[in-house]
Formats: C-alpha cells, sequence, structure tokens
C-alpha cells in the first residue's frame, strides 16, 4: 500500500466485510499487507500479482508458515488468466491501479 493513511482507510473499509470462512481472490496483493491482516479470517485465498519479485518475495516470506498452506500466489495479469470464477466469495482489488 502506498501510505498509510491508505492502508487505514482501506483496512477500515475491510473491516465491514466477511472474510470469515471465504476463499477469497485477492487481485494485486503487492506488500501483502492483507494477507497479514486477514489470514486468519479466510479459508483460502488466491493472492495475483503482475510484479515477479514480489510473488517470489511472498513465497519466500510466508513459505513453510500457517499463511502457505492458506494462500496461493499466482503471477500473471488478472485479465489474462483462467481462474474458475465459481470459487471465489470474494474478490478484493488491493493494491491494484
Amino acid at each position: 500500500m502506498t501510505n498509510e493513511h491508505d492502508r487505514r482507510y482501506a483496512s477500515d473499509l475491510l473491516d465491514d466485510l466477511d472474510f470469515h470462512d471465504k476463499h477469497v481472490l485477492d487481485v494485486g496483493f503487492g506488500d501483502g499487507w492483507l494477507i497479514d491482516a486477514k489470514w486468519r479470517d479466510f479459508s483460502a485465498m488466491t493472492a495475483v500479482e503482475t510484479s515477479l519479485d514480489r510473488v517470489t518475495q511472498a513465497e519466500a516470506r510466508w513459505g513453510g508458515t500457517p499463511v502457505a498452506h492458506k494462500v496461493a500466489f499466482l503471477h500473471g495479469d488478472i485479465a489474462t488468466l483462467t481462474l474458475p470464477k465459481e470459487l471465489y466469495d470474494l474478490v478484493v482489488f488491493s493494491h491494484s491501479f
């Protein structure tokens, strides 16, 4: 997220969403702030990012942790990826511009 003000604003908005036991699609996961904030709540997440560096960093950061059992990191553009739309309960564009 770009700055602390934006992060607080987004966090306040996300507090209104029910992540409990949901399969979440996070488009543009960026630095992973949403994963940090909500990983205990959702049942699974597919986290998509166009930056290969971000995906590599995320896999290194969360590999071998409980987060790794809940989050699948994908490198690609959401416009061209083929994902099963019926799989997701909630779609969040947390770091997409």
